[in-house]
């Protein structure tokens, strides 16, 4: 019985292989992996393919493109797979606007890479895409994203700014930390959180302004920042424990009536005294009387 599982085991090795292989092709110095769909759908639709890695060492620039072509088909490149270009000498990726993904991974570790460009379209920025890209000096994100990955941009510790627009509704943990090169952050979208550990260790970064949908900034969020001064908007309603801990935090505009829950050690113990705290005009009593927020010096001029 062994020996027969083990010849059929070798078997569907072997198709899985060929399969594989029937279903990939290679453009220039890149491989490419058709996506397969049913036969009625690929008669009435554009055919896609992802990105699966390269074919051989790649230095310098790329581009991702928008198609590519095989015998009788054109192929829509819709996607980078996870681990793709994993160490690779890139020092630059323009990207095409059918581009909606970009995998786990990606480009975990491409210590060359100085400049990403996405094009409208990109959707999903993954896990860890970019994990480790110590000299990327420069993203232009796309207006289209809308989630950023836990740790996507983790360590890269080059990067400069970040300015996403208002399809952005996830940033998940960890998505720019330590990112120590980050001076300015403008989130024009309709976040309702900053996830744990989002911007920790970003020691460049002073001033931030959060949207206004804002509800919640979880734990550590900042701790280890630059941050000297933030901008909350109205609908915050919790900050977590260790949300500002170990940071240059002097001054903290909060444009909420109520105040919101906030842990004992949001800021460093004893740290409070020297924090001024701007609320709206005629709610300082109301953050006077909070056990927490009364430890900070209240100023109601907004």
């Amino acid at each position: 019985m062994d020996k027969y599982m083990t010849k059929f085991s070798v078997l569907a090795l072997c198709l899985f292989i060929t399969s594989i292989t029937c279903n990939a092709f290679t453009r220039g110095p890149i491989r490419y992996q058709k996506v397969e769909v049913p036969l009625i759908t690929a008669l009435f639709e554009e055919r896609e393919a992802i990105v699966y890695g390269p074919d051989q060492e790649i230095t310098g620039d790329i581009e991702i493109p928008q198609n590519v072509s095989t015998t009788l088909t054109n192929w829509k490149v819709t996607s980078i797979r996870e681990y793709a270009f994993q160490n690779c000498k890139l020092t630059g990726i323009k990207l095409a606007p059918a581009l909606r993904t970009i995998g786990r991974y990606a480009f975990q570790d491409c210590a060359n890479l100085k400049k990403v460009e996405t094009s409208r379209g990109l959707k999903f920025i993954e896990a860890s895409a970019f994990y480790g890209c110590r000299n990327l000096e420069t993203f232009i994100f796309a207006e289209s994203v809308k989630l950023i990955g836990e740790h996507a941009f983790h360590n890269c510790e080059s990067l400069k700014e970040v300015i996403l627009y208002d399809e952005v509704s996830s940033i998940r943990e960890c998505a720019f930390y330590n990112c120590r090169s980050l001076t300015k952050v403008e989130l024009n979208c309709p976040l309702t959180e900053i996830s744990v550990g989002c911007f920790s260790f970003c020691s460049s970064l002073k001033e931030i302004k959060l949207p206004d949908s804002v509800r919640k900034i979880g734990q550590d969020a900042f701790n280890y920042s630059g941050l000297e001064t933030i901008y909350i908007g109205s609908r915050i309603k919790e900050i977590d424990y260790g949300a500002f801990t170990s940071t240059n935090l002097h001054t903290i505009y909060i444009n909420c009536p109520n105040p919101p829950e906030a842990s004992g050690y949001m800021v460093n113990y004893g740290a409070e005294k020297f924090i001024t705290v701007h609320v709206p005009k005629g709610c300082k009593g109301s953050y006077q009387q909070h056990q927490y927020w009364r430890t900070f010096n209240i100023v109601d001029d907004l």
